[in-house]
């Protein structure tokens, strides 16, 4: 079994949760399988931007997270709009194709995963924490984005994300 990357950047500790890539290959398989989504990754984050700013991480495409994380941590708009909301509003969603599409971030990504359109959610959760979800397609058909869709795609994840906040803070 792999183990998590933790790596210390001056300003915030990554854990990019390679573990989980063999541990839940098939729900992962069931994602894009029974919804569409080709991309999914979810971050839980402890004193976002403060000190002890610390991410526990998970992306269905590795080769990207890695590129991410190495090149655009600070410099995503995405990221920044979507927390600034969750820290204003508690909640936060942000579509890829409206809100910045155009970003060099986002323009990557895109070539890296061949997915075109997302959705990111993201909310405040207790003790100074955000959880955050990340859900892309490569072709979003909007007919089928309805409430059972979500309510589908919600429960397939339910495994990983209970999983993520079991272990977010273990390594080794």
């Amino acid at each position: 079994m792999r183990e998590p990357k933790v790596i210390a950047y001056p300003d915030m500790e990554v854990i990019m949760r390679k573990d989980f890539y063999e541990h839940f290959h098939d729900l992962l398989q069931k994602i894009v399988k029974d919804t569409g989504a080709t991309f999914f990754g979810h971050n839980i984050i402890k004193n976002y931007r403060e000190s002890g700013h610390k991410i526990s991480t998970f992306c269905n495409y590795e080769a990207w997270h890695e590129i991410y994380w190495d090149k655009y941590r600070n410099h995503d708009p995405l990221e920044k709009t979507l927390h600034q909301a969750v820290l204003k509003n508690n909640c936060g969603v942000v579509s890829w194709e409206i809100g910045h599409h155009g970003s060099p971030c986002s323009q990557e990504r895109i070539k890296a995963t061949q997915v075109k359109d997302g959705i990111t959610f993201s909310f405040k959760r207790p003790n100074n924490y955000i959880e955050s979800l990340f859900i892309g397609w490569s072709d979003l058909d909007l007919e089928k984005l309805d409430t059972d869709y979500i309510l589908n795609l919600s429960s397939i994840v339910l495994p990983i994300r209970d999983h993520h906040w079991e272990v977010h803070d273990k390594v080794g």
